[in-house]
């Protein structure tokens, strides 16, 4: 991640603080902003950013592509994954029985390959249209799939291009081994007639001048629990020499599959 601040939600409680990159979700169902989206700000060319909209991060260019939202897996067979460190926004959920998945946010930054990519739920579907993003998953819920189906988000889906835009790893069994390249995000992208450019200020943006205000309380570490099952127990401790915070999850490093890192 470019910075790994926290913010949780708890029952609809929400505790954070604006510009959080790192988000975990306690609430299994939880309640969406309501999806509005802002105009750009009056003298900017729509799409067009001074800095990256979900990060801040003004070096790269004018940031003009569109979101990408991905859904991944985080069960322990499909670690460690690939892609999530150079995500702007890593939201993590609970799914079923204590087991979580990530939604990735892609706009500043896109990795050559995510995965694995998993199923959608019906929440993974709400985020992306508030963040007006291009949604990627392989499989969905009933309740995804008809929220898909109605229209609702620009997307493709492993289950309708497997084998071509989503390819299957061979060092590990199914469901954990789907992946997919930017490059083939964008073929998607032209496949669904689907606009590849930023247009709009969407919820939880970046703003001007953000994180300049005291913190009034400093932590060290920070532990979450996700019921009762130690693998998706997850720990972020700071480290002072890259001012961010590393995290762990089931007592292992969270580390990128392709450096290690």
């Amino acid at each position: 991640m470019k910075r790994w601040t926290l913010a949780i939600i708890v029952l609809l409680l929400a505790i954070g603080a604006a510009g959080a990159y790192w988000m975990m979700q306690l609430e299994p169902d939880p309640e969406p902003g309501n999806g509005q989206e802002e105009p750009a700000e009056r003298g900017e060319e729509p799409g067009v950013q001074a800095f990256a909209p979900f990060t801040g991060v003004t070096e790269g260019g004018s940031f003009t592509s569109r979101p990408v939202l991905a859904v991944i897996n985080n069960h322990p067979d499909a670690r460690p994954q690939t892609g999530l460190n150079e995500a702007d926004i890593v939201f993590e959920f609970i799914v079923e029985y204590n087991i979580t998945r990530f939604a990735a946010l892609y706009q500043s930054t896109f990795p050559e390959e995510i995965g694995p990519i998993r199923s959608a739920r019906d929440y993974f579907v709400e985020l992306a249209a508030a963040y007006d993003a291009f949604f990627v998953a392989h499989g969905y819920s009933p309740e995804a799939y008809a929220m898909l189906e109605s229209g609702m988000v620009d997307h493709i889906n492993g289950i309708d291009y497997d084998g071509s835009l989503f390819q299957r790893s061979t060092d590990r069994i199914a469901p954990h081994n789907s992946y997919i390249t930017y490059e083939n995000i964008k073929i998607g992208m032209k496949m669904t007639d689907t606009s590849p450019d930023y247009s709009t200020k969407a919820p939880y943006a970046f703003l001007k001048g953000a994180g300049n205000g005291k913190i009034s309380e400093q932590a060290s570490t920070l532990e979450v629990k996700y019921g009762q099952n130690p693998n998706f127990t997850s720990s972020f401790t700071y480290d002072e020499t890259a001012q961010r915070y590393k995290r762990s999850s089931g007592g292992l490093p969270t580390v990128d599959k392709e450096t290690l890192q």
